[in-house]
This record gives structure tokens, sequence and C-alpha cells, in this order.
């Protein structure tokens, strides 16, 4: 089977966005700060610097803190890292590339037009994750191929998880 797309940041951010959801870290950082936020808060409304627990109070500063660095600066230091991944990406201009891939029972060839081609073997795949926007198939724990998967027709994405199946890699959602 033979996919081939043009290469847009947004689907660039859909792929990024696929792979962060599937990190433990990144999907607990978020309810982890809130709730230390929220912590901090309400121990330095109910602890003040009086009292018998004052010596608390530099801790609940410490947790607004990290709060306010897990709920505000977390998410826009992520938006600054998908941009800057996508610029590095392929090299310039790296918008309207053309890429493509052909995926067959032994291997998956890949290319980016104006660049050159790659192939792996389907034993080097070790790792699949598909939503309705974006196809992931990793080849290490941070790398990966990713097509779109509205470019799938229904036999080709029957064929793809086929497959996947048949060389026993992962599936994830």
């Amino acid at each position: 089977m033979k996919i081939e797309f043009t290469l847009t940041f947004g689907l660039f951010k859909a792929a990024y966005a696929l792979y962060q959801k599937r990190q433990l870290s990144v999907r607990l950082m978020f309810p982890i700060s809130i709730a230390a936020l929220a912590g901090g808060i309400l121990g330095a409304v109910l602890i003040h610097d009086n009292g018998p627990f004052g010596w608390l109070s530099p801790l609940f500063a410490g947790a607004i803190g990290g709060g306010f660095v897990g709920t505000i600066l977390l998410p826009l230091i992520r938006i600054y890292a998908v941009r800057k991944a996508f610029a590095s990406f392929l090299p310039r201009p790296v918008e309207g590339r053309i890429l493509s891939y052909e995926i067959d029972g032994e291997q998956i060839r890949s290319e980016v037009s104006g660049i050159g081609s790659g192939k792996i073997q389907w034993s080097a795949i070790y790792d699949f994750a598909q939503n309705e926007s974006v196809t992931l198939l990793y080849f290490t724990k941070r790398r990966f191929y990713f097509f779109p998967t509205a470019a799938l027709t229904p036999v080709q994405r029957a064929e793809l998880n086929d497959l996947v199946t048949r060389h026993g890699v992962k599936r994830k959602p």
C-alpha cells in the first residue's frame, strides 16, 4: 500500500499530541500541578505565619509556585516545543513537503520529496498508535513514522491493522 500526503504543521501537531498523550508523565503533570496549586493556596489561607504551624508557610509557598509552573508555564513551553520540533524536523521549507510511505509485508519505505528515502523492517517496529487524525508507527521510544489516518482508505486501514497484528506490534489507542 502506498500513502502520500503533504506535511502541514497541523498534522505534525496532531502526531506530537498523540505522542504526548501516551506519555504517563505528561498525563499526570496537569492534575498534580492543579492539586499542588490548590493545596498551596488552601494551606496558605488556613495556616498563617502566626500559630504553631507557621513554619509550614514556606512549604505552601513552594506548592503554589510549583502549581503555577505546572498549570501555566508547562503548557506554554509545550507549545513552543512543538513549533521548534516542527522547524527542525526537515530542512527548510518544512511546510508543504510531500511525504510518502510504501508499506508491504516485509518493510516500510519512506520518502521525503527533495531530501531522501529510507526503509525499516517490520521487526524494528515495536509500537503502534492510531486515532481519528493520525497514525504512529514507533521504531524507538521517541521516534516514529506518522501519517494522517484520513489518507487511508478503509481497505488500506484494514490491511495496516492486519500487518500490525501479523508482525506482533503492540497496539495502543
